[in-house]
């Protein structure tokens, strides 16, 4: 287990990135991705869904890539709203996380910059990865 912690650690310190965003938008996922991908900075594509298995329950949610190699700059979106409920209540109220890449050259700061502009996006909150709990990280894979 600490050689995982190890390797978080030095993610962060080697992008400068502490954080994820959390987009509050009230457009459908197909509507919000399609208008992302139209700002010729995202190419977002649907990936595999991500499942949260409960006791009793299991919970997909839907997410996308973006993968430019060009800029190596890659991104994970994950709508926060799965079959059974939100991902994790520290994503409450919100509709969507976005997740940075760890080698980016772009920082997520100016990626919020771009997504505020968008006339689709009504907020955005600076997540601090350190402040997540363990379940929730080990979820997002970060």
């Amino acid at each position: 287990m600490s050689k995982k912690k190890k390797l978080i650690l030095e993610w962060d310190n080697e992008t400068n990135e502490n954080y994820i965003l959390g987009i509050v938008s009230s457009s459908s996922h197909l509507s919000f991705v399609h208008f992302l991908n139209k700002t010729d900075y995202f190419n977002l594509e649907r990936d595999n869904e991500i499942e949260l298995e409960t006791n009793t329950d299991k919970t997909y949610f839907i997410s996308f890539t973006n993968n430019d190699f060009e800029s190596n700059n890659s991104y994970r979106l994950i709508k926060n709203k799965g079959t059974k409920g939100i991902l994790s209540k520290e994503f409450k109220g919100l509709d969507y996380i976005l997740i940075p890449g760890p080698e980016n050259s772009e920082p997520i700061l100016s990626v919020k910059e771009l997504l505020f502009k968008q006339k689709l996006v009504q907020a955005i909150i600076e997540i601090e990865i350190q402040k997540l709990s363990d379940k929730t990280k080990k979820l997002l894979d970060i």
